[in-house]
């Protein structure tokens, strides 16, 4: 997959870019502040409508124009190649409203944008993969397994607004609003749902983790920075799976209905994949046993492991849909270090992947300067060539 051109309209500080023809390699250098990010961060939402930052959708307008009573439009689009097909892809905002686009016409269905362009990013918030809350672990997993598998995004979503209602029912007996008996009854359709989505979900994490973990076996000696061999190990923990297997989906409901008391006391569901996490270990040469890595893992060490499984995602992707994505790699200066810059820079030179790089100095990508590498220098959100 390749995006052949970007513009952007009005998206953050960049009124009025366009970018034609990036290269296989495309590095945006620059100071920080000037825009770096705002690059990356839209093609990213082109991926799906979700931004790697804490957005709001008047986020992406910029400053001049949020209180302004005439109608702004915000846009980013793509023209994407892949295979022998061309297309038009673009995220609108407009009146605080946001419109989906492929080949002009407007898609009503978030799952119906994803997979139109794919990717995978290395930010400064992805080292909260391997040290933040199981949420952020979550996320990881959700997104990257979305982007290749909308019947997957579509569980998830099934399995999300059941768990909503059921959330509210809880609720509402919680609070005494509603009678525990009457509430069970309208509590066993959406438990059902719940049950058998998550199964679904269970089962296609876990073979997303164990495909990521084969691939990570080979990264971690590519980019430890430590002399002695560090290895990460990664294990699926959820209410859903015992001794590595999937529970059925009776044995699901069964789990449902035994934590259905302590749902009606504390008003929310106590069981369910909104629960599970991606533990990761790691282990290091010379020294007794395995260690969580939230808990830990150096900086560098942290780093190493959220890039290894950012890379690992990738070749899931490809592997999964025959289709290469594009990379993102943000503020690539302030999260490696030189050695783990130049390794990763020899690593993507030998796959097929097409990279977009924000830095504010570029020479240690020039090191391995070839003729499809292209040089931006953004200054203000102006974006020139170099």
């Amino acid at each position: 997959m390749i995006v052949k051109e970007i513009s952007f309209l009005n998206f953050r500080n960049l009124l009025g870019e366009k970018i034609t023809s990036p290269g296989r390699l495309t590095v945006f250098e620059g100071d920080n502040g000037q825009g770096k990010t705002n690059i990356v961060e839209g093609i990213y939402l082109l991926t799906q409508p979700r931004s790697f930052r804490q957005s709001r959708l008047l986020d992406f307008v910029p400053w001049a124009y949020r209180n302004s009573s005439a109608s702004v439009l915000t846009s980013v689009a793509a023209t994407v190649v892949s295979g022998e097909l061309e297309r038009s892809i673009e995220l609108r905002i407009e009146d605080s409203r946001r419109f989906l686009m492929v080949n002009g016409n407007p898609v009503s269905q978030a799952g119906s944008f994803l997979g139109q362009l794919t990717a995978v990013e290395f930010t400064p918030s992805s080292l909260e993969i391997v040290r933040g809350q199981p949420l952020t672990r979550r996320q990881f997993i959700d997104r990257i397994i979305s982007q290749v598998d909308r019947g997957y995004f579509e569980s998830l979503v099934r399995f999300h607004r059941s768990l909503s209602s059921a959330n509210s029912i809880f609720s509402d007996v919680a609070k005494r609003k509603r009678v525990r008996r009457e509430a069970e009854a309208e509590l066993s359709p959406w438990l059902k749902i719940m049950s058998a989505e998550a199964v679904v979900l269970v089962k296609k994490r876990q073979e997303f983790i164990a495909c990521l973990q084969g691939i990570l076996s080979e990264l971690q000696d590519h980019f430890s920075g430590d002399s002695r061999r560090e290895t990460a190990t990664l294990r699926y923990s959820s209410d859903f799976v015992k001794d590595g297997a999937t529970l059925s989906v009776n044995e699901v409901a069964s789990v449902f209905a035994v934590a259905l008391e302590k749902g009606f006391v504390s008003g929310w569901s106590h069981v369910g994949i909104q629960r599970d996490d991606l533990e990761i270990s790691l282990t290091i040469e010379g020294e007794v046993g395995a260690h969580l890595a939230r808990l830990t893992a150096s900086q560098g060490q942290a780093r190493s492991i959220a890039l290894g499984l950012k890379l690992a995602a990738a070749e899931f992707m490809k592997n999964s849909s025959g289709t290469s994505p594009i990379i993102l790699l943000d503020d690539v200066d302030s999260e490696l270090d030189y050695k783990r810059r130049r390794s990763l820079c020899e690593y993507l030179m030998g796959k097929d992947y097409q990279v977009f790089i924000t830095t504010t100095s570029g020479a240690w990508v020039k090191e391995h300067k070839t003729d499809d590498m292209k040089f931006y220098r953004v200054e203000r959100g102006r974006v020139f060539v170099q």
